[in-house]
């Protein structure tokens, strides 16, 4: 929300579900997009779908790495892995916003408020689970005809399993699984 032309967008974990997501939908509007992985591999794969790319260093890197790009930092940083919170405050834009949709195990992060309020940045807490049905189907109305254009890609590697083993993949999720399941009924 709020990304539109011209914005420069920070995409923390771009390789993932979500980042891809987000990539694809901020280019859609027209934003200046960074994706930011862990790895070299990613990062050519990321550029060779016409992305800039950069991999993430130390924390304490991120502010610079972002600045070599974004002049001035990137007006909005989406943090898809929950570990990179404290460091992206280097990297942002004065008035800029980092969005966050995870957080580390214990839930605690170690904000550096100064120059948070110094840059008159703020953070956004990103949680699907605070809307219903109707209100989730509302927002997707927005962006589900991007499917249809081609302009968005299908998601990769989904795994079918019937709705009565669902309680046993939410189990591997807590333990680590990375799988992306659709639960039939």
């Amino acid at each position: 929300s709020g990304v539109g032309k011209g914005t420069r967008l920070l995409v923390i974990g771009a390789n993932g579900a979500v980042g891809s997501a987000a990539l694809a939908l901020a280019n859609i509007r027209g934003a200046q997009v960074l994706a930011a992985v862990r790895k070299a591999d990613q990062v050519e794969v990321l550029q060779g779908q016409g992305f800039d790319a950069i991999a993430l260093g130390t924390p304490e890197a991120l502010g610079a790495q972002v600045n070599a790009v974004f002049k001035g930092g990137a007006d909005v940083i989406f943090d898809t892995t929950g570990f990179w919170l404290p460091a992206a405050v280097a990297g942002l834009a004065p008035f800029g916003r980092i969005a966050i949709i995870a957080a580390p195990v214990d839930g605690h992060v170690q904000l550096p408020a100064l120059a948070l309020y110094r840059k008159g940045g703020s953070v956004v807490g990103i949680n699907s689970l605070l809307y219903n049905c109707e209100q989730c189907a509302v927002m997707l109305e927005q962006f589900g005809r991007f499917f249809d254009e081609g302009l968005l890609p299908l998601p990769t590697g989904l795994r079918e399993v019937a709705l009565a083993d669902g309680v046993q993949c939410y189990e591997d999720v807590n333990q680590g699984s990375a799988d992306k399941i659709i639960l039939l009924p």
